[in-house]
């Protein structure tokens, strides 16, 4: 099943049309928009519990629906009400299998959600269409550098990585990454030769860090020629010079996508270099293009759940009026930068680092929001936040929690009634109360 939802025929069909949308004008991008906007609220209208009240009590009637102005007249989504609403946000039609995730994103506040199996095909013809601008084809190796259990986190001797032979994918455990585990991290991925490497830009960043501090570069540990074409980074916040430092190291260019737990939005980088909003996976709103602006989205492909105008708390710069300009002839607007996503990294004694801790948090029900604080490397404080009469044993908790951290983080639990949030209403997945090295 796994293969056939990430290359099968379906996802080749969808990867199909993909690039076909690419290439429509910026009039005919809107008329699709339009036209799946369209769908989706019929869908909703019909088939949503939490929609159907809402246009029941608001008038709206979605089917009157003709232009991407009248998507104005309703609320916002915001992350809170999603998760008061629960299952009520879910279709109650018969629409085949459903598959439920969890997340805390990069904001530490949990969020339960249901996809659709064409919502899952299609997202996966998304990712495969931004390796395509980077150069890579299906069926070609790629290295897998992101939030995986691979191996046991209390592993400390062997391999920290697998090979998984149906999708020719090297898939490496950012849990076990240490200074002194680099070259180990550096040999197996140069004698795999991957022509793509996928990765959390931090997990990449620190091995990046280590070689150049020690004048080498990716590749030179063996002797035959790399095809490493791309590193193609996500979920966390890209900066102009970590990006700068892996093209050195690596010798390749870096390609950053920005995609959501939610599925409303998605921002790409094209073969110049630039980012894009893509108008083809969903319909985005932002208040203005001077300063950093909240992205407000609604998706077209998810019909186990489908958000409408749902806040997304990352907020992006865009580019003025800049929609047809790009060289690669997309007429996508393009984003100037994606703002307000943090590298959530965990600091241990030893040099080690664990990376994306709030995966934590995906795994522990009954939670309302999390937080990992820490005022010293090799020490955190977790802060959890129940729903009423849900709490979970500390022991169970801290089982779940040495998954991912493995010995090298003392951690002290601590249950809470509330979580502080920053002035700006975020809740960050991890707070460092001291300089990090």
């Amino acid at each position: 099943m796994r293969g056939v939802l990430r290359e099968g025929r379906g996802m080749q069909d969808e990867l199909l049309d993909l690039s076909r949308t690419e290439r429509m004008d910026t009039r005919q991008l809107e008329v699709l928009q339009v036209a799946r906007l369209r769908e989706r609220l019929v869908q909703a209208g019909s088939e949503v519990p939490y929609y159907r009240a809402l246009f029941s009590r608001s008038g709206f009637e979605p089917r009157d629906f003709t232009s991407l102005e009248q998507l104005a007249s309703l609320p916002i989504l915001e992350k809170t009400q999603v998760q008061a609403a629960g299952e009520s946000l879910c279709s109650d039609a018969r629409i085949g299998p459903r598959f439920r995730s969890t997340s805390s994103g990069t904001t530490g506040s949990h969020l339960q959600g249901w996809r659709d199996l064409h919502s899952i095909v299609r997202e996966n013809a998304f990712v495969w269409r931004q390796l395509q601008w980077a150069g890579v084809q299906p069926g070609e190796r790629r290295a897998w550098l992101r939030g995986d259990k691979i191996v046991p986190a209390d592993q400390q001797r062997g391999t920290f990585w697998r090979l998984n032979r149906a999708d020719r994918l090297l898939m490496l455990s950012s849990y076990h990454l240490t200074p002194a585990r680099v070259d180990e991290y550096v040999e197996a991925l140069e004698r795999f030769d991957p022509v793509a490497i996928q990765a959390y830009p931090s997990a990449m960043v620190f091995i990046a860090a280590v070689l150049d501090a020690q004048g080498r570069r990716y590749g030179q540990g063996r002797g035959s020629p790399r095809k490493l074409k791309a590193i193609v980074t996500s979920s966390e916040t890209l900066l102009p010079a970590q990006r700068q430092l892996l093209e050195r190291v690596f010798g390749c260019r870096v390609f950053d996508w920005y995609g959501a737990f939610e599925r409303v939005t998605a921002i790409g980088t094209c073969e110049e270099g630039n980012y894009h909003l893509l108008s083809d996976y969903g319909y985005a709103e932002w208040p203005g293009v001077e300063d950093g602006q909240d992205l407000i989205g609604t998706g077209f492909d998810n019909r186990a759940m489908p958000l409408l105008r749902y806040r997304l708390n990352d907020r992006v710069l865009m580019e003025p009026d800049t929609c047809g300009t790009c060289p690669c002839g997309r007429a996508f607007p393009r984003v100037r930068a994606v703002l307000g996503r943090g590298q959530d990294v965990l600091y241990g004694l030893d040099g080690h680092r664990v990376f994306m801790p709030a995966n934590v948090f995906d795994n522990l029900p009954g939670l309302v929001a999390g937080q990992w604080r820490q005022n010293r490397p090799g020490h955190a404080e977790l802060l959890l936040q129940f729903q009423q009469g849900r709490g979970i044993p500390e022991g169970d908790v801290e089982a779940v929690a040495r998954r991912y951290t493995g010995p090298a983080i003392d951690i002290q639990i601590r249950c809470v009634d509330r979580i502080e949030r920053t002035v700006a209403g975020k809740l960050p997945a991890v707070v460092h109360e001291f300089v990090a090295a």
